[in-house]
């Protein structure tokens, strides 16, 4: 069992839901903190990033400072609300924490590096940083439900206990060989 990782997915959950990606995002970020910690949803990340995109049109500096945001690395682990962290005497749901959570961080690094070669390829080719964002947003919509959960794009949060069952179903499907031995 690997305690630092849920403590860095837990940081990993107050610093997504409390904090701004930049000035920019203020506002819409300060809807999120105020959400439950104990549901298994946040505002979806796909949502708040298409109205940065939208509050930063026509003005190409604001643009930019978002693009430097956004391809700065991301390496902070799966997306999980407090409430739904697993129960440390529950082995079952620790074993899908800790499958989850590798399998997510191989994909992520995988993303981040494409994330990166996107928005290289992007300003080599001349493209506007509007169009750069709007990429990466296509991009992130792309990717597997392992991600786009992981990360909170489309709401939805794993739950690693039974706190949520939408979180808890999402859980199951993408750790189907964590075995209950005790079941």
């Amino acid at each position: 069992m690997n305690i630092s990782s849920i403590q860095v997915s837990l940081y990993a959950y107050q610093r997504y839901s409390e904090s701004s990606v930049d000035s920019i995002a203020n506002e819409s970020i300060s809807s999120s903190s105020n959400q439950s910690a104990s549901s298994s949803s946040v505002t979806p990340l796909r949502d708040r990033i298409v109205s940065q995109i939208k509050k930063t049109a026509g003005d190409e500096q604001k643009a930019e400072q978002l693009l430097q945001s956004y391809s700065k690395p991301n390496n902070g682990g799966i997306l999980v609300a407090a409430s739904n962290m697993p129960n440390l005497k529950d082995v079952e749901a620790i074993r899908r924490f800790e499958s989850i959570s590798n399998a997510f961080e191989r994909e992520n690094a995988a993303v981040e590096q494409q994330k990166t070669e996107l928005i290289a390829n992007g300003k080599e080719e001349g493209k506007t940083t509007e169009e750069i964002l709007t990429e990466l947003v296509n991009f992130y919509d792309s990717q597997s439900d392992l991600y786009k959960t992981g990360i909170g794009w489309e709401g939805s949060l794993f739950s690693f206990n039974n706190s949520s069952s939408i979180g808890w179903e999402k859980t199951l499907e993408q750790s189907p060989t964590v075995v209950d031995t005790f079941a």
